[in-house]
């Protein structure tokens, strides 16, 4: 195997984050006092900015403890001015910068003010010159390389004389599925229940919007609201829209690989808000984003600007830039209200992907807004039009995903009873039908249910469907065979919906019953 150089400070810049990250104070300051290294990051630099311009400056401090900075003068005239009089008099008179300082160039030791320029100037410059010395990184970077590299190698990483159980190639990559067996529930308000739900970039955390309007996350494995990492919950300062508005649909932005953990979420009102939930804020609200009630949502990136992509209950998918929250695109044509909406690639082009109760699944182009093609699933042609879609009978239930390799997209109806199917983008051909009736009862053949929602594991190997009778089933995308299913119904009343969670074989589901259940 070919070897790969890697600087040894990049090295002990790992071992700093790690040991930042974990809270070990010691060991990090042990490896930048042996090393003479130093870490200057910050989780989110805008933050940082706007602490320094907020003069937040306990804040500030405990920032910058732990790197390598020029000591700001400014934080001795804040501290005067809140009449912190000790704290300023320590910092002038004992660090080892005012001393010198003091020794060397008196007249500007006694000249320490703001010299013709205001606080918000003075806070200004430093916010500059501190940005200049800071560089955001994103999280974990040394448990995300070494297990790349595990995974890579497929074996002890440090080459030690570990005993490894050799596999065949073809099970080294094959994941484990569902099996359905129950892990964790949350247990909402006997007036409240889950209208959404979408795990967190990393999974230690489950988000869910609810009918009163609430938007909380909760700890995975104890099933409990995390107030812990989210400190802004236990001081009741909980996301959420409008008084008597219910959130319809959240989604996380799987791009973002940083810790602000950018979520959006799309209102019952018509509005969207898109939050920053590693603290609670909200960092763009949309105003009647929709004429009507938001019923899914997505983010996407185009022209490299991330935006997000949202439909509603009047058959509209409309795109909003994240930077300005303007709308940027429409697509109009649809003939129901919208059940789900995506992003797709076709070859260099980036597609915008709807499924509507109009019983099609409509692929347009994002740079022209025009209808590309119309998907009529479980038909083998496909229609390049726009006319009426009247002969098709309505659905109520229709789900579409876009499947790991982005040109595929995963597909469940109504009226299909218990099928799904896989369609290429390219051509808008069925490649694969995927039936839940094998193993199925005489009375469970007859009742015609349908496949109500669809997601795929992180490996894109593995496709999971709940039907109107609220059972569970397992496909393997390989071969199109059904694995498995639920003995029994996972929910006392309807399903609402289902996700998977981004990295661990684990999905959610919640219902109107007031639960949200998580099933390995």
């Amino acid at each position: 195997m070919e070897e790969i150089n890697v600087d040894a400070q990049d090295v002990i810049h790992l071992m700093l984050q790690f040991c930042k990250e974990n809270k070990l104070k010691s060991t990090f300051k042990a490896l930048q006092e042996e090393t003479n290294t130093h870490l200057n990051i910050v989780d989110d630099k805008q933050l940082f900015i706007r602490n320094i311009m907020d003069g937040k400056w306990d804040i500030v401090l405990e920032t910058i403890s732990s790197m390598y900075l020029p000591h700001a003068k400014m934080i001795v005239l804040e501290m005067n001015e809140l009449c912190e009089f000790e704290v300023a008099h320590s910092l002038l008179t004992t660090t080892t910068c005012m001393q010198i300082m003091k020794e060397s160039e008196p007249e500007r030791f006694l000249l320490i003010a703001y010299q013709g320029t205001n606080k918000q100037q003075r806070r200004a410059i430093i916010a500059q010159s501190l940005q200049n010395e800071v560089r955001v990184v994103p999280p974990s970077r040394l448990v995300t390389l070494l297990g790349k590299c595990v995974q890579k190698e497929g074996k002890d990483i440090f080459g030690l004389n570990t005993k490894v159980v050799q596999t065949a190639p073809s099970s080294i990559t094959k994941e484990q599925h569902v099996s359905f067996q129950s892990l964790q529930s949350i247990k909402f308000s006997s007036k409240s229940h889950a209208t959404s739900a979408s795990f967190t970039n990393t999974g230690d955390n489950i988000t869910t919007g609810s009918v009163d309007g609430f938007i909380e996350v909760w700890n995975v494995e104890t099933g409990k609201l995390d107030k812990e990492k989210f400190t802004y919950q236990a001081n009741d300062e909980i996301m959420m829209h409008d008084e008597n508005d219910s959130v319809n649909c959240i989604c996380f932005d799987r791009s973002d690989h940083t810790s602000t953990m950018m979520m959006a979420s799309g209102s019952k009102q018509g509005h969207i808000k898109v939050w920053k939930t590693s603290t609670g804020d909200c960092i763009r609200n949309i105003n009647h984003a929709h004429h009507s009630s938001v019923t899914c949502i997505c983010f996407g990136v185009f022209q490299q600007n991330v935006v997000v992509m949202s439909g509603d209950l009047q058959g509209s998918v409309r795109v909003h830039g994240l930077n300005t929250g303007k709308q940027i695109k429409q697509f109009v044509g649809h003939e129901s209200f919208i059940q789900a909406v995506c992003f797709g690639k076709e070859k260099d082009q980036v597609r915008a992907i709807s499924a509507s109760s109009d019983g099609t699944v409509r692929i347009w182009d994002m740079r022209t807004m025009t209808l590309v093609r119309s998907i009529i699933p479980g038909h083998s042609s496909t229609a390049q039009f726009t006319a009426s879609t009247s002969w098709l009978p309505a659905v109520r239930h229709m789900s579409v995903i876009q499947l790991k390799n982005q040109t595929r997209l995963l597909i469940c109806s109504g009226g299909a009873h218990r099928t799904a199917y896989v369609y290429d983008i390219l051509g808008g051909k069925p490649i694969q039908t995927l039936t839940g009736s094998d193993g199925l009862t005489d009375s469970e053949q007859q009742d015609k249910k349908d496949f109500i929602f669809c997601v795929n594991s992180p490996s894109g190997q593995y496709a999971y469907f709940v039907d109107e009778s609220n059972q569970l089933y397992c496909f393997d995308l390989c071969d199109g065979k059904m694995v498995c299913k639920s003995v029994e119904p996972v929910h006392e009343k309807n399903v609402l919906g289902m996700i998977h969670h981004p990295v661990k074989n684990m999905l959610a589901t919640f219902s109107v019953d007031g639960t949200l259940k998580m099933w390995v």
